[in-house]
């Protein structure tokens, strides 16, 4: 388990290549302020547009394709959410001035890891929740039953999974901190492909008890879905 930070910033295709700029440029700062010891984790990543339009999770799920094309996220399994959070304040609010703040997001919390791993490429679901369910039985049903459907079939094509649960206070204040809004995500379930080409090809072999099982907790209309190629990592 480790503690992370992630902002995803809304903005249009014209813009990617100036933020992405940016946030390669600030992540080596980011870095210098984690320990150095232990799982420390800080990436870029850039959306993919157009690569999730025909797979289930939108074709079928009608969950929305993102606009948040580019993130940073940054995390150590030894840094507490605060810790975080002050980086975010010190070193992010310059580059929600490049975005569409209000509407972009910050998530804190935790990442829960089901298969290990690491690939270019990552797919993130950011996950709704209906009223009807309450965050308690919400995070329990995503991490106690979703996450375990999940893991055989990833399992078995040598993929990699994680669920990153948001903290609701520790979001808030780092949206705060970094300048932006903060979407109702509860997080987002996280996996890793080689290539497009791989992933589309393994998201039309989601099992239907996968999805059906996204029914009972996933509030659909308040879904999104994006690919992204990782830009920059460091660790």
């Amino acid at each position: 388990m480790i503690n992370k930070l992630a902002v995803h910033y809304k903005i249009g295709i014209e813009d990617v290549e100036r933020i992405e700029a940016a946030l390669i440029g600030v992540a080596p700062r980011i870095r210098t302020r984690l320990p150095n010891e232990g799982s420390t984790m800080v990436r870029v990543m850039k959306v993919v547009d157009g690569a999730v339009d025909e797979t289930p999770h939108v074709a079928k799920m009608g969950y929305k394709p993102t606009a948040l094309r580019a993130a940073v996220e940054f995390g150590h399994e030894d840094a507490s959410l605060a810790q975080l959070i002050e980086i975010a304040g010190t070193l992010l609010r310059p580059i929600a001035e490049m975005a569409d703040a209000q509407t972009s997001c910050a998530l804190a919390g935790r990442v829960y890891v089901f298969c290990p791993g690491m690939q270019p490429y990552t797919l993130r679901v950011f996950l709704g929740r209906s009223l009807e369910m309450t965050y308690e039985d919400f995070h329990a049903h995503w991490l106690n039953r979703h996450g375990w459907i999940v893991k055989p079939r990833v399992d078995a094509r040598g993929g990699a999974y994680r669920q990153f649960h948001a903290d609701p206070k520790a979001s808030f204040l780092a949206a705060r901190a970094a300048g932006v809004g903060r979407h109702e995500f509860e997080g987002c379930a996280e996996s890793y492909q080689p290539d497009v080409e791989t992933y589309k090809r393994s998201m039309s072999k989601v099992g239907s008890d996968i999805l059906e099982d996204e029914k009972r907790f996933i509030s659909q209309p308040d879904t999104e879905v994006g690919f992204y190629r990782i830009v920059s990592e460091l660790d």
